[in-house]
């Protein structure tokens, strides 16, 4: 049986990882689904890393699938990290998310619920 899968977008062009539709899909919904339930729109990575480690449940190293995905969607202009005074990494979404997201859902044939901006 084929697995329907996506290449990862890499910065400055390079090809990234294949991995499962669905384990990618399971990852941006986590990801988006964490960002929408904060405060200020931004989440620590290693918080983000913790919990991906609890709610993910397909096998493989579950935080190589979480950083390839977020590079993924920040070469797409989904996602954007920020750090803090103490070069602690923050992800939030790109300045130009809902712009960006319309195009990588045509691209990805995926579909998400909206996540919160604000």
């Amino acid at each position: 049986m084929e697995i329907d899968s996506i290449e990862l977008f890499r910065s400055g062009g390079k090809r990234g990882a294949t991995i499962a539709r669905k384990h990618y899909a399971e990852v941006v919904q986590l990801i988006l689904a964490r960002i929408a339930t904060t405060d200020d729109g931004a989440v620590p990575l290693s918080d983000l890393i913790e919990h991906a480690q609890h709610k993910l449940l397909f096998g493989g190293d579950i935080p190589w699938y979480l950083i390839n995905v977020k590079q993924d969607l920040e070469e797409r202009g989904i996602l954007k990290t920020h750090w803090d005074h103490l070069r602690m990494p923050y992800i939030r979404l790109g300045g130009h998310y809902k712009k960006n997201m319309a195009q990588w859902k045509r691209v990805t044939q995926i579909e998400f619920p909206p996540a919160s901006t604000s």
